[in-house]
């Protein structure tokens, strides 16, 4: 028997190979506890998965409602759109809305 200490590389080597060793016996262990144990209660969580697999077919989307509603105001108030470029353009020139008020009182008689 020779007393020949273990080089500091063989020891890291043997610590990495019992890690691996020791995760693929817990893998292995897991794989066949859940194969012959647990056989049907997987079944659903398989369908599951081959469900989420496939993409579901779209739905066409309903007629926005909101976006009807704008284009019966914009027929309505006679808004048109010019086919260039896509701006709206009013039919008529546009009043303003709120009146313009006449400046009184004494800061504004300069």
């Amino acid at each position: 028997m020779t007393d020949r200490p273990l080089s500091l590389l063989k020891l890291c080597i043997a610590i990495a190979l019992g890690v691996w060793l020791g995760f693929i016996a817990i893998v292995l262990t897991t794989w066949l506890a859940s194969r012959y144990l647990f056989p049907q209660s997987l079944a659903p969580v398989a369908q599951a998965v081959q469900q989420l697999g496939k993409p579901a077919a779209a739905a066409p989307e309903p007629p926005n409602r909101m976006f009807e509603q704008y284009q019966q105001n914009l027929q309505r108030t006679g808004t048109t759109t010019d086919p260039g470029t896509g701006a709206q353009q009013p039919a008529q020139p546009v009043q303003p809305q709120m009146p313009v008020l006449a400046a009184t009182g004494p800061e504004c008689a300069h």
